[in-house]
C-alpha cells in the first residue's frame, strides 16, 4: 500500500500506481497475446481467464483496507476496468456497461471491491477481542458512532452508496 498524507486521499498514490501496474499488464500481456492469435483477438473465455490471473489482482489490491469513498481515485481504476471488459468482448466504447458485466458474468469493480471489504470484516468479527486487529475494528466503530471518520463508517457509506439495497453494518 502506498500512502500520502499530503493529499485529501490518503490512497490516491496507491490507485494511480495499481492502475498502471493493471494497464502495463493489459497492454503488454493480454494484448500481446491477441498478435499471436490468427483471428486477433483472443475468444472471450480466455480473456476472461487472463483477466482474473493478471488484472482482478491489480484492481482490487488493497481494497479491504482502501475503501473506495473519493469517486476521483476509484474512476481510475473504474474506467480502465471497463477498457479491459470492452476489450475482451470486442465492443466499442459507446457500449453499454451493464451488457458487459452480464455477458462475462463479472461483477462490478465497486461491488467487487465492496464484497471483498465485507470478507475481511467478516475476518475481523472472527478475531478474539484482545487481537489488534480487532481492537481496531471497535475503535473504527466508536469512531462512526461519533461521526469521525473511520475505516468502518467508510465500509458504511461504500455500501450505502451501492445501486441496490445492501444490509447495514452492525454496531
Amino acid at each position: 500500500m502506498w500512502f500520502n498524507s499530503t493529499t485529501r486521499d490518503i490512497f490516491r498514490s496507491h490507485y494511480v500506481k495499481k492502475r498502471g501496474a493493471a494497464a502495463f499488464v493489459f497492454w503488454k500481456t493480454v494484448l500481446g497475446c491477441d498478435h499471436y492469435v490468427g483471428r486477433g483477438r483472443l475468444p472471450p473465455d480466455v480473456g476472461l481467464q487472463l483477466y482474473y490471473a493478471l488484472l482482478d489482482c491489480h484492481l482490487t489490491h488493497g481494497c479491504d483496507t482502501a475503501i473506495d469513498v473519493d469517486e476521483t481515485s476509484f474512476a481510475q481504476l473504474n474506467g480502465l476496468n471497463l477498457v479491459f471488459l470492452r476489450r475482451i468482448l470486442g465492443v466499442g466504447k459507446r457500449s453499454g456497461v451493464a451488457q458487459l458485466y452480464s455477458e462475462l458474468g463479472v461483477y462490478p469493480l465497486r461491488v467487487r471491491r465492496a464484497l471483498l471489504a465485507l470478507q475481511y470484516l467478516g475476518y475481523l468479527f472472527d478475531l478474539p477481542d484482545e487481537h489488534f486487529a480487532r481492537k481496531s475494528l471497535v475503535e473504527a466503530d466508536r469512531l462512526r458512532s461519533l461521526d469521525f471518520s473511520s475505516w468502518y463508517g467508510d465500509l458504511a457509506i461504500v455500501l450505502r452508496d451501492l445501486p441496490f439495497a445492501a444490509p447495514a453494518l452492525p454496531s
